[in-house]
């Protein structure tokens, strides 16, 4: 059976609207339950360094997450045409809503979340590396998003630049 370019199109849209969210973080949880997490800014030695991660992140890592991971990680969603739909815009809120709650890139470094900074840096670098993040159901139907290797490289670098500075 040969399905017809509009079947496929349909056929890619309910997939993509319709992947859990398990998928993406493949059960992954960055901190134990009733785990409070901790920030470095509470460590007043570690100011210096979180300012130069920050500053890292804003110039070199944040271009890269606006374009393919703040629609789901922050306040700053862009809402593809489909949010529009009942149901659909359910499924997508949701998603939405827990992608913030791991770990939301809103306010910038340090990011918002329930683990702790390192913890943060490693999901980051495991996603990227593993290429879980973007999601797949993302990356189909943001074709021009994904995450380039160059681009990964600068993110990996700058996790393993900002984690040798937080265990200082």
């Amino acid at each position: 059976m040969r399905l017809s370019n509009r079947a496929k199109t349909a056929l890619i849209f309910v997939f993509t609207v319709t992947a859990p969210t398990a998928l993406a973080h493949q059960g992954h949880h960055h901190a134990h339950p009733g785990a409070e997490a901790t920030s470095p800014m509470t460590r007043k030695e570690g100011e210096s360094e979180i300012k130069v991660i920050r500053e890292d992140y804003k110039r070199q890592v944040e271009p890269i997450f606006q374009k393919s991971c703040m629609d789901c990680h922050s306040a700053q969603t862009r809402y593809p045409w489909y949010h529009k739909i009942p149901g659909i815009k359910q499924m997508l809120d949701s998603d939405i809503r827990e992608a913030r709650h791991h770990l939301d890139f809103s306010d910038g470094y340090p990011f918002k979340s329930h683990a702790t900074p390192i913890e943060d840096l490693d999901a980051i670098a495991e996603s990227i590396q593993k290429g879980t993040m973007p999601p797949l159901s993302y990356r189909m139907m943001h074709r021009n998003e994904a995450i380039t290797d160059e681009e990964k490289k600068t993110v990996l670098d700058w996790v393993e630049k900002s984690k040798t500075l937080l265990k200082k």
